[in-house]
């Protein structure tokens, strides 16, 4: 059985990162993680706890300015109905909300609504969004899936193509 890639998850560990490098004013972060149900009442013990469905994957707090929440999503997806609810009822509260599929996405966002960045920080954002990229490839890699690549195949060498390429090269002034 091969394991799922947890995509969301190499790139909230990138996030984690970048915030640290990136945002210059005093500030916390802290990530939430609702895993999978390891039984079948866990949800709802955590659902007593307080933990509630929706919850938006990491949160900012940046001295003087309102609590920001963001939802991560690996590329190609979007949020839930009941996580844009939960961003809905966060915004309604006062608290920023959005969700991202990328460290740059997110680091122009944070931008825009007056987070003090150093100012290196679009440099690392896309630094980021390259390590994400290179560890989902090797995790498909790994996983025995063929990792996207935008390089042209390489054609093997053989006596034949030998040959083919001389001919060319032949008739071809260089």
């Amino acid at each position: 059985m091969t394991r799922p890639i947890n995509r969301e998850h190499i790139l909230q560990v990138a996030l984690v990162r970048f915030v640290r490098e990136a945002v210059s004013a005093p500030h916390e972060f802290m990530s939430f993680d609702r895993g999978k149900a390891a039984g079948q009442w866990s949800h709802m013990r955590e659902k007593a706890r307080g933990v509630k469905a929706g919850t938006p994957d990491v949160l900012l707090l940046v001295e003087g300015k309102a609590p920001i929440w963001c939802e991560l999503k690996a590329p190609g997806n979007k949020p839930t109905e009941q996580q844009v609810d939960m961003g809905n009822r966060l915004m309604a509260v006062g608290c920023w909300w959005s969700w991202v599929t990328s460290v740059s996405t997110f680091h122009e966002w944070v931008r825009s609504i007056g987070v003090e960045l150093r100012a290196n920080a679009e440099f690392l954002a896309m630094h980021a969004d390259a390590g994400v990229l290179s560890k989902i490839a090797a995790a498909e890699t790994k996983a025995g899936k063929a990792p996207r690549s935008y390089k042209a195949p390489v054609a093997n060498t053989s006596a034949a193509r030998i040959r083919k390429v001389g001919a060319v090269r032949a008739r071809v002034m260089f």
